[in-house]
């Protein structure tokens, strides 16, 4: 009980304190008033946006970019405050040289910017109205299909300005937006897989792996292993899941019969593949599924040949968008 007692006391000694301290007036008090900029900035990850646009004819609207106004006070918020947003093409030169890509600018013609950032040449027109402190830059693209799947596509943003004496953020002030095409069959997958060589894997050797289907053409996808960072298709090579260099397998889905072919997209590739004969390769539209067997050095007709055929058999099931 006497602890107890000691611990009150102590504990009513504090209160006193912090009440005391909490009612002591500074000695030299600072009004909050109208200290301080308007800052606008561009939020964004390390000044990356990724957009990812189905490849398809329907009409697609997306937010592009998102502007913020940091106020320092009440009455800036009740003003009105005008930034222009320039569209700028050395945004992507400078992301391409310092990350090695190769973006190039979404073309002009291909989208559509919202009324509410009117667009005059290279230069948005963000207005926060009063009691505003974010605004969306969005654009309609009307035919995604009129873009070549093949290219990467980007649009680079600057602040260019803000009115009133308003400031530019110093490290949020531009962002590069790649606008990734994606038809319907890209997304990240299950390969339930098996593999033949003659010498690596003579049992036809049974695997599972994920990979990721990358948008190649308007009704083509190539298969990117994420443990390896790259386009190859994985097998078992003595029993340790490995991959050929120089081969990056590309699917290609007839878009009436839902047949697949597949081929080996490498730039200057010198194996080419052939279908199994016999073998239904196929897309299935119902479970989402990828079925196909290809390989090399088979026979005529696309017939085995053991001790000298390099084959794989693949059940890519979809698993989710990428």
């Amino acid at each position: 009980m006497k602890f107890l007692n000691r611990f009150y006391a102590t504990l009513v000694l504090i209160s006193g304190l912090v009440l005391v301290n909490s009612c002591t007036k500074p000695d030299n008090p600072k009004p909050l008033g109208d200290a301080g900029n308007t800052i606008v900035k561009m939020p964004s990850e390390e000044g990356y946006k990724l957009i990812s646009l189905n490849l398809q004819s329907a009409p697609q609207t997306f937010v592009l970019v998102e502007v913020w106004r940091d106020v320092p006070n009440e009455a800036e918020l009740n003003k009105t405050t005008i930034a222009i947003i320039k569209q700028n093409q050395i945004v992507i030169s400078d992301f391409n040289s310092t990350n090695g890509t190769s973006y190039i600018a979404l073309p002009n013609a291909s989208f559509r910017v919202d009324p509410a950032t009117p667009r005059s040449g290279d230069d948005y027109i963000v207005t926060f109205k009063p009691g505003e402190f974010y605004k969306e830059i969005k654009i309609t693209v009307p035919d995604a299909t009129v873009l070549d799947p093949t290219k990467a596509y980007a649009l680079g943003f600057r602040i260019g300005s803000v009115d009133r004496g308003g400031k530019i953020s110093g490290d949020q002030n531009q962002i590069l937006v790649e606008i990734g095409l994606k038809n319907k069959w890209d997304g990240k997958y299950t390969l339930h897989g098996d593999f033949y060589h003659p010498t690596q894997s003579p049992n036809w050797d049974p695997f599972t792996v994920n990979v990721e289907m990358w948008t190649s053409g308007a009704n083509s996808v190539k298969i990117f292993v994420p443990d390896f960072g790259g386009f190859y298709h994985p097998g078992l090579f003595m029993g340790t899941l490995n991959a050929f260099g120089a081969q990056e397998p590309e699917y290609t889905i007839d878009p009436t019969t839902n047949a697949v072919t597949v081929q080996n997209s490498y730039p200057g590739a010198v194996t080419f593949y052939a279908m199994f004969a016999g073998y239904n390769s196929r897309y299935d539209p119902v479970t989402k599924t990828i079925y196909a067997k290809f390989g090399y050095n088979l026979g005529p007709g696309g017939t085995f040949i053991s001790g000298t055929s390099r084959a794989w058999t693949d059940t890519l099931i979809y698993a989710g968008p990428r």
